[in-house]
């Protein structure tokens, strides 16, 4: 009779080890989960101010480009504004990236060129290459990936 009790006992605890383990594992689980939520919030509201500070901005992203190029002002409807706005669309139709990615991915490549080899291209030079580039044009491959490639040609 006490080695029936005993057994039972041992039986119980066994129980109730797994059972707390399994309520701790439960709520690490739901904190990661809060946790992560949170975070995913945050950097959506972040995302939808950073949208509207740039809705805000007096420049077209084709002027904002063309005068990064140019180092000076220039007015909307000069011809290198012209001339982006046609560079963007092109891509935009041919990638389906918006025309604010697509100037975002065009400047890193830039910014990558100019620190990483210490050379000097154009934003215009290397959104003319991409609209020459057949693979770009007709989805073969990704934006990103020929801009990866031209970065690193360019550096030679």
């Amino acid at each position: 009779m006490d080695n029936d009790q005993e057994t039972k006992t041992e039986e119980q605890q066994i129980n109730w080890k797994s059972i707390w383990k399994w309520v701790v594992i439960s709520f690490v689980l739901i904190l990661m989960i809060g946790i992560f939520y949170i975070n995913y919030d945050d950097s959506e509201s972040q995302s939808s101010k950073n949208q509207d500070s740039n809705n805000k901005s007096e420049y077209t992203i084709e002027q904002q480009m063309a005068m990064i190029d140019a180092g000076a002002y220039i007015k909307k409807d000069d011809i290198k504004v012209k001339r982006f706005r046609y560079l963007l669309n092109t891509l935009h139709q041919s990638t389906g990236y918006e025309r604010e990615k697509i100037a975002d991915m065009v400047a890193q490549t830039r910014h990558i060129i100019r620190d990483k080899y210490g050379r000097e291209v154009s934003l215009i030079h290397i959104m003319e290459t991409a609209c020459k580039s057949e693979t770009v044009l007709s989805k073969t491959v990704k934006l990103e990936e020929f801009l990866a490639v031209y970065a690193a040609f360019a550096g030679q």
